[in-house]
């Protein structure tokens, strides 16, 4: 595990992972986030070989932020080329795929982020399934998107009265 602030700083022995780059790109371009977690999860990496983005085809996609969850362009791991395309792809967004890679998910702390990466998994795998079935596959509007991404604003609270 490495820590990340204005500069990398690991364990003294171990060096860090060769995807520096892309969680230090990551915590830049999310300074709400203080976690991020990387991963080759087969169904993320199978939707990210076919260079698509997961399109709203359920709620929940609104977890990661918006209307769907980008797939950021290849690059050799471990380059400054796939960390500008991460630090882009996760502007507006907590997650991305990577293209021929895997999946990334921000959040403010290691068990949110790590919630998000397992949510992401399931929506595309979601997604996968519903492909076997149709393309292009029905998707939620972004107005429908909008309402949900404004009641997440409070998901899971609740308020006693």
């Amino acid at each position: 595990m490495s820590l990340l602030m204005a500069t990398v700083k690991h364990e003294e022995g171990k060096l860090p992972s060769s995807e520096w780059r892309f969680h230090m790109a990551a915590y830049q371009s999310r300074p709400d986030a203080n976690a991020v977690v990387h991963n080759h999860a087969v169904h993320c990496t199978a939707v990210s070989i076919l260079n698509r983005p997961i399109p709203a085809i359920h709620y929940m996609i609104a977890a990661a932020g918006g209307n769907s969850i980008p797939c950021a362009p290849y690059a050799t791991f471990g380059t400054r080329e796939l960390s500008e395309h991460v630090a882009l792809a996760l502007k507006n967004r907590k997650a991305t795929l990577l293209q021929h890679h895997g999946l990334i998910a921000c959040e403010v702390n290691l068990e949110k982020a790590l919630w998000l990466a397992h949510e992401v998994e399931v929506l595309a795998q979601l997604y996968l399934t519903t492909l076997a079935i149709t393309d292009p596959v029905p998707v939620l509007s972004d107005e429908e998107i909008a309402v949900v991404l404004e009641k997440f604003k409070t998901y899971g609270l609740r308020i006693e009265e």
